[in-house]
This record gives C-alpha cells, structure tokens and sequence, in this order.
C-alpha cells in the first residue's frame, strides 16, 4: 500500500511539472486616448505534450472596447499553418469581454511550443471617462489547452492592466532623415522635423504651400524667405570664370514643391501646420542664363529633394554655416533641403570640397555670392562707419558686419 501512495505521489509530481509549463502571458498595455494599443497574448506549450487547440476568455473594463472583426484581427500562426481555420473570435463589446476559441477540425498536434499566439487592439469607448494616468485591470480566464488525447488542461488565468496615457499624435509626420518621400494626402495636419540653425539662411522644400499666416506661426513674425532668381557669372578678358553672384528675391508664401532659402531668429527642430495638401512632384527652379559673348544659352538651376541621403553630384552647390560649398561628390543630403548646380564652376576649386561663397544680405537682391578665394578685398568699414583699410583678409575680421566695397557682408 506504502508503495502504490509512493508511486501515486511520483506521478503527481510528474503532471504537475508537466502542467506548470503550460501557461499564458499577456503584457500590460499602455493605451493613449485617441488612439488604439494591441494586447499581445503569449503562451508557452510543454514540450511533451501534443496540443491540438486552445481557448480563453479576455475580459476588460467597460470604458474600452476592442477593435476586432474578420478582416482587422491578427493572428499569428506557425510556420506551415497546422490549423485547418483560424480561431473563432467572438466580441462581446457591450459586456466587455473577448471570446478565442481555435480547435484543429483534423486534430493535428501545434508543433510550436511557445510564443505569441494571437493578438487584438483595444480603444477608449467614444464618450468614457477616462484620465491620464488611470490604470485599468483586465484579466484572461477560462483558458484551456485541448490535448489530441482528448485530454483538457485547464491553465491558470492571468492579469494585467491597461494605463491611459497622454493623447497620441496624430499628425502626419515628415521626418528629414527619411529616405521615402512623403505620400500625398488632402485636408492632412502635419508635423515636419527639419532642423534649421538661428540667424542662418538654409535651403527649404516642402510638399504643400504655405500662407504667410502660416510661415509666420511656424518660424516667428521675422522669418525671411527668398526665391532663387538669377545667377551673375563675371569672366576676365579670356573669357575666363573670375567670379558668381546668385540671386534671390523676397517672398512671403511658400508654393508646394518649389526650393527657397529661409531665415529665422530662432533654431527650428521641428514645425507644424494645420489643413495641408501633401502633393510631391518634381521640386526645382531653373534660370535661363541667356547669352554671355561666346558662350551659349544654359540653365542654372535649384534642386529640392525630399529623401535623405540624397548624393550631391560634383560641383553641385550646398548652404552651410551661411556659406556655400561646392561638394566633392560624396556629400550627403537631408530630405527638405535644396541644392544648386550652375553651368559656370569657379576655377581652383574644382576638386576640393572647400568654402567658395560668403552669403550677403543686401535689401536690393536678397542674397548675393562672391568668390572667397579672392580674399584679399578693397574699402573695408565697419557698420559703424570706420574705415579698416583696404586689401584687408576678410578671413582674419572678427565675427561681425562690415562693408566691403560698398557692400554689406556679415562674417561668422
């Protein structure tokens, strides 16, 4: 008799350890207020056991409801799909609670021993009282493991909660470091990351105007926008490239897919703006440079790019540090940005990616260009008026605003 309870006791043991491995988990969920969260329900299966289907109840507050049906529930099966059908998932809004029940028609054994098992989004009810920070309980019961014996474990039921957080956002999001272009889209609010340096002109592109109500909300009453409308090239007696000059025009509207230079007082991570038309299209502005002696009609042009890491081709021309530079070929761009490429390449710098233009504010053109290797300048005076001298190296001034030959240049 001794024995036969020995032997009673050893086989307990042994299906309870087997039992103890057959179990679901749920992770706590965090779920904003206008939004929807996915509760994940996870199961681990003994490995001796030879499982054929599952069951369980999910059971939450009457503030939430789940958002489920045929065509929006996710349900993630084992490779080779044991199931002949997938569960039958039985919402119960109104009383709160979610019925899964999945048993295989031909009784084949769930060759996956652990694991997500299925998973469902959860939303706050239109019209519940909720607040940030509530936390919310919510319980799986009544789960069982369907053996192919016949056999039914049932397995221990599990809690877990449900935090209300902060409203999420809902913006579409146009980030600079994305290598995909935005998609197009009407009546959308936006958010846009495109970092822009404080009392610098940087190059913009934007998918979707802007009123001037709008650039003012988003950069400040004192923001500055300019439009690419020219290029001056001057040539020594041989015809010889000795010196550009860009120019630009003040606006006060942003057009959709159009490049521009701005300025603004204050360092920019990001902006928003509220009612837009996403509408991508090919972003440049090109100018028609007419006929200079010899030399025949070409175009300059003002190339926009809306995916990061956009390869800038040799003696293309870049803004940075209030300054242009002339790339190598092997810089790389952010999306929202714009680049130049003019015909006319200065000399000496061709295969250096180096400083070449000085960005000068002038209220006749905007912003003009001279040539930074011809350093050594004539008639230097400060904004005050005091005359510095001339054949001045203007790489040597202080940090400043100073007159050079008549014209305004500021020195960073």
């Amino acid at each position: 008799m001794k024995r036969i309870i020995i032997m009673i006791c050893a086989m307990l043991i042994m299906l309870s350890s087997t039992m103890a491995d057959d179990s679901f988990s749920v992770d706590n969920v965090s779920l904003p207020q206008n939004r929807e969260a996915e509760v994940v329900v996870r199961f681990s299966f003994d490995a001796e056991s030879t499982c054929s289907g599952y069951s369980f109840w999910l059971q939450i507050p009457n503030q939430l409801a789940f958002v489920t049906n045929a065509a929006g529930t996710k349900v993630e099966f084992m490779a080779g799909d044991c199931y002949t059908e997938p569960p039958t998932i039985t919402p119960n809004l109104s009383e709160g609670y979610l019925k899964v029940a999945c048993l295989n028609a031909n009784s084949d054994p769930l060759n996956k021993q652990m694991g997500t098992l299925v998973s469902f989004k959860l939303k706050v009810k239109d019209g519940a009282t909720v607040t940030t920070g509530d936390v919310l309980n919510a319980h799986l019961t009544n789960a069982q493991i369907s053996a192919e014996n016949g056999s039914v474990h049932n397995v221990a039921n599990v809690d877990f909660t449900i935090t209300i957080t902060e409203p999420g956002d809902t913006r579409t999001v146009l980030d600079e470091t994305s290598t995909t272009p935005p998609s197009d889209a009407t009546g959308v609010d936006v958010r846009v990351r495109r970092t822009i340096k404080a009392n610098e002109w940087s190059t913009i592109v934007l998918p979707f105007a802007m009123s001037n109500e709008q650039l003012k909300a988003a950069f400040g009453d004192d923001v500055q926008l300019s439009d690419f409308i020219g290029v001056d090239t001057e040539f020594d007696d041989d015809d010889n490239v000795k010196g550009i000059k860009v120019h630009f025009a003040d606006v006060t509207e942003l057009e959709a897919n159009h490049p521009y230079i701005i300025k603004t007082s204050n360092a920019i991570d990001e902006f928003t703006v509220d009612g837009v038309d996403i509408s991508v299209d090919e972003a440049y502005v090109e100018y028609d440079n007419g006929k200079t002696g010899s030399r025949r009609v070409v175009y300059s042009g003002f190339y926009g790019t809306y995916r990061a890491q956009t390869m800038l081709d040799k003696n293309t021309l870049f803004l940075n540090n209030n300054k242009f530079w002339y790339s190598a070929g092997n810089t790389k761009m952010k999306a929202f940005r714009a680049y130049f490429e003019f015909l006319d390449v200065l000399p000496d710098i061709e295969d250096s990616n180096v400083k070449v233009f000085y960005v000068i504010d002038s209220s006749a053109t905007g912003v003009e260009a001279v040539n930074s290797d011809n350093a050594s300048v004539h008639g230097v005076y400060t904004i005050e008026g005091m005359f510095l001298g001339n054949n001045v190296d203007i790489h040597s001034l202080p940090k400043g605003m100073y007159i050079v030959d008549g014209k305004k240049i500021i020195i960073k």
